[in-house]
């Protein structure tokens, strides 16, 4: 990892000058706008020498700058009270990437603390019509799942379709308001038509009207509740 490398190369600074070597650790920074990596070593080594985190901040970037023959950084400063910034030079980044494309894993060092990781796709609602905002994080989340897999984690994926809440109880209502006769509101039917009285582009006009009701008719809103509870129940009819 480049975080490793880089904090081994500023470790020798913090060790150059009497400090213990970890506070050398580099991390990503906090504030992408201002730097690519930073180190709070300053502050920590500011308690143990007695010295102010801005000092010895100084301190530790006069060395790196010193000492820095292979160019890593195109730009140190030092935000208080004693952060230090660094931004890697182009010449890094490109012998980091070449690294990168030779190694067949890109980089990525398998992890030695493997955990279960559950991660949920977009879970569309079952009752309105899928959009291309489904395919965006669908696809953020299989991204996800191929980094995680990558470094070694067990991932399980789930994509949640089966809300049988008020959202069922919603379409079946304005159904039952657009087309009373149908058989499927007597549960004492035997049996019930298998295929759709409507085809799909009205199916989907349903719950948008619905929805629309229900936040503003109360007696709608009851009949969804008494509705829903019935189909979770298990109504022959609106299964």
């Amino acid at each position: 990892m480049i975080t490793e490398k880089l904090s081994q190369f500023v470790a020798e600074a913090f060790k150059a000058h009497g400090l213990p070597e970890d506070l050398g650790r580099i991390t990503v920074s906090d504030r992408p706008d201002l730097a690519d990596f930073q180190c709070n070593g300053a502050m920590q080594a500011a308690r143990i020498a007695k010295k102010a985190p801005r000092d010895i901040a100084v301190s530790i970037v006069e060395w790196v700058k010193n000492n820095d023959k292979r160019n890593l950084f195109s730009e140190i400063n030092i935000a208080e009270p004693g952060f230090i910034n660094l931004r890697l030079s182009p010449k890094t980044l490109k012998t980091y990437i070449d690294m990168m494309v030779l190694d067949e894993r890109l980089g990525v060092v398998m992890t030695d603390n493997k955990e279960k990781v559950i991660i949920e796709f977009c879970s569309p609602n079952v009752a309105k019509n899928m959009h291309v905002g489904h395919m965006r994080t669908t696809f953020i989340g299989d991204t996800l799942c191929r980094l995680y897999e990558l470094k070694g984690h067990e991932v399980i994926r789930m994509n949640y379709i089966g809300d049988w809440g008020t959202p069922m109880g919603i379409v079946i209502e304005q159904i039952r308001d657009e087309c009373p006769d149908l058989p499927y509101f007597d549960e004492s039917t035997e049996d019930y038509p298998t295929t759709l009285p409507f085809d799909f582009e009205t199916l989907v006009t349903f719950y948008p009207k619905g929805s629309a009701r229900n936040k503003d008719e109360e007696t709608f809103q009851t009949r969804v509740k008494k509705t829903t509870a019935e189909f979770q129940a298990g109504h022959k009819g609106y299964r």
